[in-house]
């Protein structure tokens, strides 16, 4: 998405809230943002992540990574969420 955003707003392929659909302005800003901090999502899970895979293999460390991995996400959202509605004070 930090490559190739979609140009236009649509339903199927970017980040897509009602926020981000506000407007095209909004939309192209989410885009950029989003995959920003998707980016950093990927990077912290990995990190947070490989550890309990790697070193130990318990049930409860598998239980902890997908965790970790499941909720991250949703931080990459409000992040983009808040940044949005800075940059667009409405």
């Amino acid at each position: 998405m930090l490559r190739f955003p979609p140009k236009k707003i649509n339903d199927f392929y970017g980040y897509r809230t009602s926020l981000s659909k506000k407007s095209q302005k909004h939309w192209d800003y989410a885009q950029v943002e989003s995959a920003k901090y998707m980016k950093q999502v990927g990077y912290y899970s990995f990190l947070c992540c490989a550890p309990f895979i790697l070193f130990s293999y318990n049930e409860w460390h598998v239980w902890i990574a997908i965790t970790i991995v499941t909720l991250l996400p949703f931080l990459a959202l409000i992040q983009t969420e808040k940044a949005i509605k800075k940059r667009f004070k409405d």
